[in-house]
């Protein structure tokens, strides 16, 4: 396992998860994907206010990749 993997893999231990749900509009346009349909994206939030966005990789173009981050309230 590479030592990136070991790094995100040991930020989730132990954490649960309070919802599962999609990216919004205003989101979407953070990321600037806007040819992205928000029903084709997944969001994992959990109870620590953490939030894991599954992406095809580090640039959205592949397989295997999660984007850790934090809630932010707007």
């Amino acid at each position: 396992m590479a030592q990136k993997q070991k790094h995100y893999f040991a930020q989730l231990e132990g954490k649960t998860i309070k919802k599962v749900t999609t990216l919004g509009k205003a989101d979407l346009e953070d990321f600037a994907w806007d040819w992205v349909d928000p029903e084709e994206t997944t969001v994992l939030i959990f109870t620590d206010g953490t939030v894991a966005v599954l992406l095809q990789d580090p640039e959205g173009n592949g397989p295997g990749w999660m984007e850790l981050g934090e809630v932010v309230a707007s």
